[in-house]
């Protein structure tokens, strides 16, 4: 069975979605790209987790941009029975929380998806033909045994665009490999061009204690990344943007430098 490498949601959350996908970040960008998060899932740690028992969440965001909308992740997808008696998770659609927040889940232009693990691609399928944006490394991992849920990433109408490094998809909005966590994680960069970027990490850093300096296994990926050198590189990346904002994929807390 596929596992969750996830830790524990962080209760001390400085951003609360007034609805579960209804809420939006401005980020602080002259051409007025706004995030908008998506409270996407929430689940409990299985048995053999070093927190077992304890609840966590799975996050989304759309990236409402002029040229189009972009989903950053998708969460966790419906009907597997080993996801579902595993880790008991409450799974919301991302079409429904785009129609929440106000946007047209048919206006989805492409989906940039941080790894592969069935948490983060989960409801990919529900887009199909919209291109999904990867890493050729972590497509080629998710091909592999025991790595995600196979009809969660291969499904009618699935196009993936492969990437071999950093890649613009929108003006002002790029995708930054940050290997670690998987061979080909990556997080999504929205630049700009007037001040400091705002900056979704997926899972290349699970919360925000991580990124204020906890090593806790509770709140940091660290201790269970496959490739600890890659982990702390990426981390050691991103900080380097010096972002505006920070948001992450399994903490709802938003930082504001």
């Amino acid at each position: 069975m596929t596992t969750l490498p996830v830790r524990a949601d962080v209760a001390h959350e400085t951003f609360v979605p007034k609805a579960r996908g209804g809420s939006t970040i401005e980020a602080p960008m002259s051409s007025q790209i706004r995030v908008v998060p998506l409270h996407v899932a929430d689940f409990v740690h299985p048995a053999g987790s070093p927190i077992a028992g304890t609840g966590g969440v799975v996050m989304a965001y759309a990236v409402v941009h002029p040229d189009g909308l972009l989903l950053f992740d998708t969460g966790i997808g419906f009907g597997d029975p080993d996801i579902d008696a595993a880790y008991r998770p409450t799974v919301r659609s991302v079409p429904a929380l785009l129609r929440e927040a106000g946007l047209d889940p048919a206006a989805v232009a492409a989906i940039a998806t941080s790894h592969l693990h069935f948490d983060h691609c989960g409801q990919n399928l529900a887009f199909p033909d919209v291109p999904i944006h990867v890493q050729a490394a972590e497509y080629d991992a998710a091909h592999g045994p025991d790595y995600t849920i196979t009809a969660w990433v291969d499904f009618a109408g699935v196009r993936y665009e492969l990437h071999d490094g950093e890649t613009e998809l929108l003006p002002g909005i790029r995708i930054v490999p940050t290997p670690g966590h998987t061979p080909g994680h990556q997080s999504l960069v929205v630049d700009d061009p007037d001040g400091r970027p705002t900056i979704l990490v997926g899972q290349a850093v699970y919360t925000r204690r991580e990124w204020e300096g906890s090593d806790d296994p509770a709140f940091s990926g660290l201790a269970g990344a496959p490739d600890p050198g890659a982990y702390r590189a990426s981390v050691a990346r991103l900080r380097s943007l010096e972002p505006d904002l920070v948001l992450f994929g399994h903490d709802r807390s938003v930082v504001r430098s």
